[in-house]
């Protein structure tokens, strides 16, 4: 990264560079697709947060809030991009974070078969919580 670039985060709506980043995650739930994602943004049950690096959008992260009855939680469905030597997840994760304090969640959580992000996100604090296993029929 040039010292010169300037990397944001904010909050963004449906476009087709976040359907284009939602299309890049890999293993994706059989039930699930770009256009229900698109469909719970525009009806405010699902949010998303933009990268930027200046003035274009490198990655998108795609979350949302379930209320259980003990309190709330901020649920990470998806998050990709990418930007050479930016560490997005140590980025991204504080600023969710936040957002999660601000809505009176008490925790923030993700679904993720990748072994490196849970070894990187154990050392930020999370703990593996449920192992979920899926077939599809």
């Amino acid at each position: 990264m040039g010292s010169s670039q300037q990397v944001t985060v904010k909050t963004v709506g449906w476009s087709e560079t976040a359907r284009d980043h939602l299309c890049a995650v890999q293993d994706w739930p059989d039930h699930e697709s770009p256009d229900g994602y698109r469909e719970g943004i525009e009806a405010g049950r699902i949010h998303a947060l933009g990268v930027f690096a200046d003035e274009i959008q490198i990655g998108t992260t795609f979350y949302k809030f379930d209320q259980g009855d003990q309190g709330r939680e901020l649920v990470i469905l998806a998050s990709a991009g990418r930007l050479s030597g930016v560490d997005l997840v140590r980025l991204v994760l504080p600023v969710l974070e936040q957002l999660a304090a601000e809505e009176g969640c008490l925790s923030v959580a993700f679904y993720t078969s990748r072994t490196g992000l849970i070894k990187k996100t154990a050392g930020l604090g999370y703990r593996i919580h449920q192992t979920i296993m899926r077939k599809g029929i």
